[in-house]
């Protein structure tokens, strides 16, 4: 499948959930993130996106010329708006992705050999070259899984999903 097509496969998904159905998923997608320890960057989701959460300690990212840096969080209070209008933390630790012992990965579809596609920026396409596979995690909802996404030169896949039924690596 094509990635445009991938896209609009997941984008259709996410607009279709209930809001009780999507505050169950992402509580389960919650429960199953707090699993993870050390440093981890995760992100301030969209309104359709999988809500990994944020807890103070993690990170959050900041876009830096065509890639990402990742910014300790603290709490909402002390976040202002970044680029795209995504919050970002005013202060704090600044780190590389590759200083990161995790790297939560917003996706619009991903397939079962871990290609991803997002919503088509690039800025997490241009940061994860510098992430081992196996900290690479996708987090989705069930519907983002489609059968097989054509990847681009550039394209790399994620080591893992979360999703609500809980990690799967690939």
């Amino acid at each position: 499948m094509k990635p445009s097509q991938a896209r609009t496969v997941g984008r259709d998904y996410r607009r279709g959930i209930s809001p009780a159905k999507r505050a169950y998923f992402n509580a389960r997608i919650q429960t199953h993130i707090q699993r993870l320890s050390g440093r981890i960057a995760s992100y301030w989701a969209l309104p359709e996106e999988a809500d990994p959460g944020r807890r103070a300690g993690d990170y959050l990212p900041v876009i830096d010329g065509a890639s990402l840096v990742f910014k300790a969080y603290i709490c909402d209070t002390q976040c202002e708006l970044g680029a795209l209008n995504i919050p970002v933390p005013m202060a704090g630790e600044t780190l590389k992705a590759e200083d990161m012992d995790w790297v939560l990965v917003p996706l619009t579809a991903y397939d079962l050999t871990g290609m991803r596609v997002g919503m088509g920026g690039g800025f997490y396409d241009q940061t994860l070259d510098r992430v081992p596979r196996h900290r690479r995690i996708g987090v989705a909802y069930p519907g983002q899984c489609v059968s097989r996404i054509w990847a681009a030169d550039w394209d790399l896949p994620l080591g893992g999903v979360i999703t609500p039924a809980g990690l799967r690596r690939f």
